[in-house]
């Protein structure tokens, strides 16, 4: 017994013919009555008798097809459930990704499915945690750090690649002449971060380890972010994929120079973050080509 059978012998009581039914199911008429006489040879059964009306279901059939009915009925809604899960993809990531990685991994992806929507987000580390959590997201791409798998223990965190960190300066600031810039150098300058508790934990250490800095403030907003460096209020932070993307240097008024302490560059690790209970094929597909491009980007 297979699906297929239990669905020839509802679409044969629903018509009457075994002619409308291989019609409407797009299979040939012979194929139906083999499949229809194979079934009743297993279960030792008839389910349809001819008439002049056309075939009609026999007392044993009848029953027999309303319990296939409802099986077919059920799995169409299983199917269609599974339709609509699969043609939406929902992706996530924190400010300077969205323009680049997730945009190029998005156009190699739809080159393969373009029967899929992918809807792409900036937001910060904690709602894209919370989204996944709740289901909105299907997969984030963000900073992590090592607390987090104890924070979040029903989530999988995967490290892709570590990510060089820039200061962003006006350039008429004293920052902008050097060659690179240290976490002493900053506790004279104030600084305009991306509003985020991992961000602002990330500062936190840098000012007890080495030279307290001073957070001016912190917003989701790029633009209010771009405008406070621009106008040299402010120094601001941006890893690496923007700059090799050009997303940075909206105007002359910006420059980027490396963070290190001790001549390395400060790094910090990035990758993705999706529910362990997530079996999307879709989803693993797009991860798989944001993995290819860190290997061939950062080799």
């Amino acid at each position: 017994m297979n699906i297929e059978q239990l669905k020839y012998i509802v679409e044969v009581a629903k018509t009457r013919s075994i002619t409308t039914a291989a019609q409407n199911l797009h299979v040939t008429q012979s194929g139906i009555s083999r499949a229809i006489a194979s079934l009743e040879d297993e279960l030792g059964i008839y389910f349809f008798k001819r008439t002049r009306l056309g075939a009609e279901p026999t007392v044993e059939g009848k029953e027999m097809i309303q319990h296939a009915k409802e099986i077919v009925i059920k799995l169409q809604e299983f199917e269609e459930k599974a339709r609509k899960k699969q043609k939406e993809l929902k992706i996530s990531a924190i400010f300077g990704l969205c323009n680049t990685l997730l945009l190029d991994a998005f156009q190699s992806f739809h080159e393969s499915q373009r029967h899929i929507k992918v809807d792409i987000e900036e937001d910060s580390t904690e709602e894209i945690i919370e989204g996944i959590k709740q289901g909105k997201i299907h997969a984030g791409l963000i900073h992590i750090y090592e607390s987090m798998h104890k924070e979040h223990d029903d989530l999988l965190f995967k490290v892709l690649f570590d990510s060089k960190v820039h200061v962003l300066v006006n350039r008429h600031s004293p920052l902008a002449s050097l060659e690179y810039i240290t976490p002493y150098d900053l506790s004279n300058y104030p600084i305009v971060i991306y509003n985020s508790k991992y961000v602002v934990q990330f500062f936190q250490e840098l000012s007890n380890k080495y030279a307290p800095n001073k957070i001016l403030f912190a917003t989701n907003n790029t633009d209010i972010i771009e405008k406070t460096v621009a106008e040299g209020r402010a120094i601001n932070f941006i890893l690496d994929p923007a700059l090799k993307n050009g997303q940075v240097m909206w105007n002359k008024l910006i420059v980027s120079k490396p963070f290190m302490i001790d001549h390395n560059p400060v790094k910090i690790p990035m990758g993705y973050v999706v529910s362990k209970n997530n079996s999307s094929k879709s989803v693993k597909a797009f991860l798989n080509i944001i993995q290819n491009q860190m290997k061939s980007y950062y080799k």
